[in-house]
């Protein structure tokens, strides 16, 4: 590693040369100056230090008027009584000058610290994770691979992902393969919503903070599921499940809002449906559940068969929180014609679908009158009025599906 020093400020090119020196550390450190600016100076600075760096700006000649611009302003750093260089020729005759930059360094350096910096990167995975603040939505911190302690946080989850196990007992457990097992699921579902739905929002929302709490506490497991089962690295998964975290506390807090609607009064459907895809196993199955429950539905979620443990994982970390297994049921079916059986039953009073534009198609071929929210694959053709109801795009997709009456999807991530 080289240290840079870049600056025709004298003084400061000095200390550093010294202290360089003074700790043996003289070939790890690189000048810098530019290229036509005090070259006396810098030609000096060379002799010193024994190499420069010199800074050159390049111009194409048909582009010429942008390199006037970058002197003129250079021009004018250079002149302002604040920059050194506006006493750099006149050090040696004008005392008042040298008197001046003298003052400015040494005032300078009474302000460094004497302590060695905190370094601004303190995040351990391995660690127990803070709450989210309430109140308030702020994006989810992705991993960063830069730390150590998170290096070997994420190689255990990659040594976990070829044996896991995890969100077997769910699937298993919730394997239907009878009718009748699919119109009890739909009833349970349908009955405990006036329950659901008398938390209020603020009830509602504090269980969804918890759940995106919960996740954030179960994000090694959702790695090592996805990684396991979908072959997600941890480099993918890892923003996947922080845009899940980011569901639950924006779904949350989007309830409290919608229910403050001076005038209005949100009416949740009776039972939503969910039915993701595969390719984000944890996300979008996350994000349209998440959105029902918020705004008061019950719901049923039949992950893709292929994602069937990583969206298990997901939902037990929304029991875990305190959604009421009869409020969220997790499904798989042994037969197609338990499937339409499902997405055709009349008390399915939304369908949220995420796939191909054809498996739309075939839903509303089973029931022509189903409220289908589907965003499909093609390049469809989008209309942008002037007062979309859709404040800012999800990560993921610009055309997330919402269970609630106004769209909405936290805002894309900084």
């Amino acid at each position: 590693m080289r240290i840079g020093v870049a600056g025709h400020n004298l003084f400061d090119i000095a200390l550093a040369w010294l202290l360089a020196e003074q700790r043996g550390a003289t070939d790890g450190v690189e000048f810098e100056m530019l290229l036509g600016m005090a070259s006396a100076q810098a030609e000096v600075v060379r002799r010193t230090v024994g190499s420069l760096l010199l800074y050159t700006p390049v111009v194409h000649p048909q582009e010429f008027d942008v390199a006037i611009a970058y002197l003129i302003r250079r021009l004018e750093e250079g002149a302002s009584q604040e920059n050194f260089m506006s006493a750099v020729f006149d050090l040696d005759d004008e005392p008042a000058l040298f008197a001046r930059e003298r003052d400015r360094f040494l005032a300078s350096i009474e302000t460094m610290p004497t302590e060695v910096p905190e370094p601004n990167r303190r995040q351990d995975r391995s660690a127990a994770p803070e709450p989210a603040p309430r109140g308030g939505f702020e994006n989810t911190p992705d991993s960063d691979p830069s730390l150590a302690a998170n290096r070997l946080w994420a190689g255990a989850i990659r040594s976990r992902m070829k044996d896991s196990t995890l969100g077997n007992d769910t699937v298993e457990a919730n394997t239907h393969s009878t009718v009748e097992a699919v119109d009890q699921v739909i009833e349970a579902a349908v009955a405990a919503g006036a329950a659901w739905r008398e938390l209020g929002a603020k009830g509602r929302a504090e269980i969804l903070h918890r759940a995106g709490d919960i996740m954030e506490r179960r994000r090694g497991e959702l790695l090592e599921v996805m990684g396991s089962e979908c072959g997600k690295i941890v480099e993918q998964g890892d923003p996947e499940v922080s845009e899940a975290i980011d569901f639950a506390h924006y779904y949350a807090e989007s309830a409290i809002a919608l229910d403050e609607v001076d005038g209005a009064s949100p009416v949740p459907v009776g039972l939503t449906v969910v039915t993701p895809p595969w390719n984000f196993p944890v996300a979008i199955p996350a994000g349209s559940t998440l959105a029902a429950l918020a705004a008061g539905s019950p719901v049923i979620i039949k992950p893709a068969r292929q994602a069937r443990r990583s969206g298990a994982v997901m939902v037990e970390a929304l029991w875990e929180a305190g959604v009421p297994r009869e409020v969220l049921h997790y499904v798989q079916l042994d037969g197609r014609d338990l499937g339409t059986r499902l997405v055709s039953h009349p008390a399915v009073e939304r369908l949220i679908l995420t796939g191909g534009y054809e498996t739309a198609e075939l839903f509303r071929s089973f029931r022509p009158d189903l409220p289908l929210l589907a965003e499909t694959s093609g390049k469809n053709a989008i209309i942008v009025t002037p007062a979309p109801t859709s404040t800012s795009p999800p990560r993921t997709s610009p055309t997330r599906p919402s269970a609630t009456p106004a769209r909405s999807a936290p805002p894309p991530r900084s």
